[in-house]
């Protein structure tokens, strides 16, 4: 992630998988470390385990509107969001109206604050990688 100052922070997970879509593209993420902070499972308001949200289909938490068109962007919303990668892209970074939190958001970087860019990288888990004879894995993006 890069601010507007151009500084660089980065926060990394040692566990993160994306389920498919008959489970609704639903994240599982945990074992944070960086320098950006926690927004994606902080204790009070934990992506882990959250369903992806678009404007079409609401899979948040909020029983009372849709996150993913209140904040104009897709993501594991729960009730709304401590992170927002997909939001709007705001020339300055800076945007001062609470209810308008809809830039590209890591929340332990900034509040009120559009990133100027942010990378997200996922290299496989030696660990997860399975061969064609393990029978008892199905995975439907197995690593080849």
């Amino acid at each position: 992630m890069v601010d507007f100052d151009g500084r660089h922070h980065f926060a990394e997970y040692d566990h993160f998988r994306i389920l498919d879509e008959a489970h609704d593209y639903r994240i599982h993420v945990h074992g944070y470390h960086g320098d950006a902070g926690d927004s994606l499972t902080p204790a009070w308001s934990n992506h882990d385990g959250q369903a992806f949200s678009t404007y079409d289909r609401d899979n948040d938490g909020r029983f009372y509107d849709n996150c993913a068109e209140r904040f104009h962007g897709a993501w594991w919303f729960r009730s709304c969001f401590e992170s927002h990668l997909n939001g709007f892209y705001y020339k300055h970074g800076e945007h001062n109206d609470y209810f308008k939190q809809n830039g590209i958001q890591w929340n332990t970087v900034g509040h009120h604050y559009s990133l100027k860019s942010v990378v997200m990288m996922i290299k496989p888990n030696k660990q997860l990688v399975h061969t064609k004879e393990d029978e008892n894995i199905q995975l439907s993006n197995d690593i080849q």
